[in-house]
């Protein structure tokens, strides 16, 4: 059976549910070829290849929404699965507010989101990649692999609703990963963990593992610090603890939920001066950048917070009616197998004007973080962890590594007290980010 028969189906279901009684219809279809390669203690355990396709339907009857999918692409089960969410739309609450589903807009152009050279990976080379990474990393023999992986994805999306909108994209994405330790006679070091993910085939397996071994080995020797209040520099992938403050307290649902701890200050400050944020939807090759969002409004760039201030929060169109706005392009689906919901994009930290090493020379006492391990609250900013991949900084320069250190504090407080920001972000899942130093924060060490 080709697609374009898939999409036959979707349409003739959608137009039999209309002449059923529904107001509106969305259909949300889904295909993703996934390729998988897993490095565990050492080894390359296995290679998994997964094409998986589905669709949704939304369905509206008077104000009031059902949900229903399948992934089987028979036509009378399309139809039954349409049909489906039109009786739980009959049976659900109304909302008055609703306004309706997206009609057509021009989309934004987004460039750099699918490379056919990662559509057209084998699995050979998948395996060949997670060799490489392997054979750098233990060319140093106080290295172990403990786990990694290669995943490749090709996806493509298409939308339709019962307003016209017929939307369709591809994208891809490669992620190198790798968790690594070194062991010597008289040592175990720390767990070190890094990444490498992009929508175009330029990633660089022997950097990725270059990098991971250099950090593992400089991990040896670990000692645990006295237990006080310091400045901190957090690297990019700790810095996604603030930014998961940040993404959970904007989001609307969260908001009308009265579970945001951002409810009501838009326009106040809510972080230093130093810190300015943006979502940014369409960003050349972002991890998260699309030409339509979940329900087939464009995405857009959203001031977040500006010198600090608080200047926007997002939105789905459920959430934005509910409040007498505008989508502001945030409708998120992790697959066809849920109804859209709010979510982030593409999170852009404003950048300083500094290196890392200059952040560093101006730290007297205090600590890099690598990564925190532990209990993260976005409702209200608490976190406590293990810190992971952590150093000493004395003086203006890196020492010692440690362990058995703990972090103990406020990721709203973290915000306010930002002293300096990196000008050298790093691409991770939720955006570029830089690097943050922070001042006041508890370090939990030896008494």
């Amino acid at each position: 059976m080709q697609e374009a028969d898939y999409v036959s189906y979707i349409e003739d279901a959608m137009k039999k549910t209309l002449r059923k009684g529904a107001n509106e219809i969305e259909a949300f279809y889904s295909k993703a070829n996934n390729l998988n390669v897993r490095i565990e203690k050492n080894e390359i355990i296995n290679e998994k290849q997964q094409k998986t396709h589905g669709v949704g339907f939304r369905t509206i009857k008077n104000r009031a929404m059902g949900y229903s999918y399948t992934n089987q692409f028979e036509s009378h089960i399309i139809l039954e699965t349409a049909s489906k969410s039109l009786d739980i739309a009959k049976i659900s609450q109304s909302y008055d507010f609703w306004e309706g589903l997206p009609t057509p807009k021009k989309l934004p152009p987004v460039k750099e989101i699918y490379d056919p050279k990662i559509s057209n990976i084998s699995a050979e080379e998948a395996v060949e990649l997670a060799l490489v990474m392997l054979n750098t990393v233990r060319e140093d023999k106080r290295v172990q692999v403990d786990t990694g992986s290669v995943h490749i994805m090709d996806v493509e999306t298409i939308l339709l609703n019962s307003n016209d909108i017929f939307y369709e994209e591809k994208s891809t994405y490669i992620v190198l990963l790798l968790m690594c330790f070194a062991r010597t006679d008289e040592d175990i070091g720390s767990f070190a963990f890094d990444y490498e993910a992009s929508r175009k085939y330029n990633i660089d397996p022997v950097e990725l593992a270059i990098r991971i071994k250099d950090l593992t080995i400089r991990g040896l020797g670990a000692k645990e610090p006295e237990s006080r209040e310091c400045e901190i520099l957090l690297d990019p992938n700790a810095t996604r603890e603030i930014l998961g403050t940040i993404s959970y307290g904007i989001n609307s649902e969260n908001i009308q939920k009265k579970s945001s701890p951002f409810e009501g200050k838009i326009g106040q400050k809510v972080a230093s001066e130093l810190l300015s944020i943006e979502d940014h939807g369409v960003i050349d090759g972002g991890l998260n950048s699309t030409s339509f969002d979940g329900e087939g409004t464009p995405p857009q760039r959203t001031k977040i917070l500006t010198k600090g201030e608080l200047k926007a929060y997002t939105y789905n169109c459920f959430t934005a009616f509910r409040e007498g706005k505008e989508s502001t392009g945030h409708a998120s689906r992790a697959s066809y197998l849920t109804p859209p919901r709010v979510g982030v994009t593409n999170l852009i930290v404003g950048l300083g004007s500094k290196t890392k090493e200059e952040l560093i020379d101006e730290i007297d006492y205090g600590i890099y973080i690598g990564r925190i391990s532990g209990n993260f609250r976005p409702q209200n900013g608490m976190i406590s962890g293990t810190i992971k991949q952590g150093f000493l900084i004395e003086h203006g320069e890196i020492t010692t590594p440690l362990i058995g250190t703990m972090v103990s504090g406020n990721t709203l407080d973290w915000m306010k007290n930002v002293t300096g920001i990196g000008k050298e972000p790093k691409k991770t899942f939720i955006g570029p980010i830089p690097p943050l130093r922070i001042e006041g924060v508890k370090i939990i060490g030896r008494k």
